[in-house]
């Protein structure tokens, strides 16, 4: 079994075939590496393990970094615009598939979309017929050891390999570290899915994001003028007013639920903590301009709305419904806890309803992970770990006592006060990656931090004109007047917005 500190790849290294592949105005190489399908059993049936490679541009080379793409079910793709900042700095940025999605042997059926959410009972017979029994190794141990076993096959002699993971692709990345513990220089975490499983508790997640969102405004006079000096309890009177049938000019946007979804999509993002605030604001007024800005909110981050979309990137709905029943259900949660959630939160866009009946009904045998291979990973190398106080995927009170775990000297816990999943992403986090990979064992300058303690809640000109299509992100200058066209969204919070929209209701990450 490849595992331990080093794989199975030893003195017999497989030939590795790349080829240009260039694509997303980015130059790439691709390979398909033969990899087992058990890894226990080598000699047995074998499925390809696609991987790409963006080299490095800067100079001087220091070696290779893994991109490891949250989900799960999703395709390396996704990740794959990280990898021109991390080439310019010196390293090969490696872009895999996990087994069972995009090009490695995916859990797929022909004439069904490639990026489809939804499962059929058609494909589901399908699969099980073709893989049976396999399908437990479509897991994301299996993922580990590709990806263990890759990264031996294929390092430099002299240069680095850093791992870094996002989202599910942490939760991945830590299932590595605890196979190959040695293996890596250093490692990055990024939004981060505790050891032993991803948390499946959304509406929980975004009632208690919504919260602290609610408690900055409180916090601030302009916005208090706007919302009370009691925000919550303003947001609270909102809910009971729609319920009550407010705002019916707002068509299928009246009910409580989708104005949970709504709220949601723009949560946990810095840049988008006023659009959330005026969403209610709006709301609650309801004048025909408010009617407007808010459905051109929804227009960007409600898209199923409106018309169907779909996401570009390949997934694989049988792999991601897989790997979250078998892998995040904790000891002694039931599918009705999960649904309760939706009911004890005001801000809950009931996630659990979705994940608890996809559970319930799910035909496949669950796989089951040994106990040691469910924990933080016991391991002393340099690690930095991010996490905004604002994820709602990830929040932060599920890795509480992180950094009493990692506690080398060259771990680091970076805390981001105000953003949200991809606070990896915002400026000051990433200047303090782009140090750390630099120099993995010197502790990095988290001094640019202070700066993100306060946050504006009034919003820009230039936001309003983006998310609402109005010229005030609160008002409506000149009540009369139509709302403009909006701009085209260039907020990169708003962006990341439109872009998980693509996904449709339903957890991520």
């Amino acid at each position: 079994m490849g595992g331990g500190d080093g794989g199975s790849g030893g003195d017999d290294k497989p030939v590795v075939g790349w080829e240009p592949c260039n694509a997303f105005g980015m130059r790439m190489d691709c390979a398909n590496l033969d990899v087992p399908l058990d890894w226990s059993r080598p000699e047995g049936r074998r499925i390809p393990y696609f991987v790409r490679k963006v080299p490095a541009t800067g100079i001087p080379k220091r070696g290779q970094i893994w991109l490891l793409v949250g989900g799960p079910g999703l395709s390396g793709e996704a990740t794959l615009d990280m990898a021109p900042f991390f080439a310019s700095l010196g390293f090969d940025a490696y872009v895999p598939d996990y087994r069972g999605v995009g090009r490695s042997a995916p859990l797929a059926c022909e004439g069904e979309p490639d990026s489809n959410d939804e499962v059929s009972s058609t494909c589901l017979a399908e699969l099980a017929q073709e893989w049976g029994d396999d399908l437990a190794h479509f897991s994301a141990t299996g993922a580990a050891l590709d990806l263990g076993n890759a990264i031996e096959w294929l390092r430099e002699p002299g240069k680095q390999v850093i791992v870094l993971g996002t989202s599910y692709g942490t939760f991945l990345g830590n299932r590595y570290l605890n196979l190959f513990p040695t293996q890596a220089d250093a490692a990055i975490l990024g939004g981060i899915c505790p050891g032993n499983a991803c948390s499946l508790h959304y509406d929980r997640a975004t009632d208690r994001t919504a919260q602290e969102t609610f408690r900055l405004c409180s916090a601030d006079s302009f916005c208090r003028s706007k919302l009370s000096a009691d925000p919550w309890g303003k947001l609270e009177e909102v809910y009971r007013k729609l319920q009550r049938g407010h705002c019916r000019e707002l068509g299928g946007l009246q009910t409580d639920f989708v104005f949970s979804y709504l709220l949601y999509t723009v949560l946990g993002e810095r840049s988008l903590a006023p659009v959330a605030l005026a969403t209610a604001y709006r709301i609650d007024r309801c004048d025909p301009a408010d009617v407007s800005a808010v459905t051109n909110l929804a227009r960007l981050t409600m898209p199923g709305m409106f018309a169907v979309t779909a996401d570009d990137a390949p997934e694989s709905a049988y792999l991601r419904r897989q790997i979250t029943n078998s892998e995040f259900w904790e000891d002694g949660l039931t599918p009705d806890m999960l649904r309760n959630e939706w009911s004890d939160h005001l801000v809950a866009p009931g996630f659990g309803f979705t994940l608890a009946s996809q559970y319930e009904t799910w035909p496949w045998p669950l796989y089951t992970v040994p106990a040691e291979l469910k924990r933080w990973a016991p391991v002393t190398m340099p690690m930095l770990m991010i996490n905004g106080t604002l994820d709602i995927p990830t929040p932060m009170e599920d890795i509480e006592g992180i950094e009493a775990v990692f506690t080398g000297p060259a771990q680091t816990f970076v805390r981001v006060p105000n953003e949200g999943h991809s606070a990896i992403m915002a400026t000051c986090p990433l200047s303090i990656v782009k140090a750390f990979v630099q120099n993995p064992s010197v502790r990095p300058d988290l001094s640019c931090l202070s700066g993100l303690e306060t946050i504006n809640l009034r919003g820009t000109s230039s936001l309003a004109r983006q998310a609402f299509g109005t010229t005030d992100m609160w008002e409506n200058p000149g009540a009369a007047a139509p709302t403009v066209l909006p701009d085209e969204p260039t907020d990169p919070g708003l962006l990341r917005a439109i872009e998980r929209a693509k996904y449709g209701p339903r957890p991520r990450w």
